[in-house]
């Protein structure tokens, strides 16, 4: 499982994940968002700090992760920064069909900005 370093930020909750990529480290990952760990049920925007994280998860596994994070986390904005050599859309693109307010990129500043934009 994913190390995990949350800090409150002026109107989101910033997670840093340190560790190797497995299907089973990002749903523990959503399932603990979803549960509360990192702050109360007030918190609904999350910024996902994946770069420091090693290796890489499947296409498929990709697709699983998207179909789990919009069925267990649909009511959470969610931006996801990872790696430039790992970037991908396949898993936002699902989660997003299946419901999710999700957005996946390799820009900080991208993340930030559609993170505090309004809805």
């Amino acid at each position: 499982m994913f190390k995990i370093e949350a800090n409150q930020r002026e109107g989101y909750v910033e997670l840093v994940c340190r560790g190797p990529a497995s299907l089973a480290s990002f749903t523990n990952l959503i399932d603990r968002i979803r549960d509360g760990d990192f702050g109360d049920e007030t918190v609904q925007t999350y910024l996902i700090d994946l770069r420091p994280i090693a290796g890489t998860i499947a296409s498929l596994e990709r697709f699983e992760l998207g179909d789990y994070i919009g069925r267990s986390v649909p009511h959470l904005k969610i931006a996801a920064i990872s790696k430039k050599e790992t970037h991908s859309k396949l898993g936002e693109n699902v989660a997003v069909n299946r419901g999710a307010n999700i957005l996946a990129t390799d820009d900080e500043r991208e993340a930030r900005s559609w993170l505090l934009a309004e809805k």
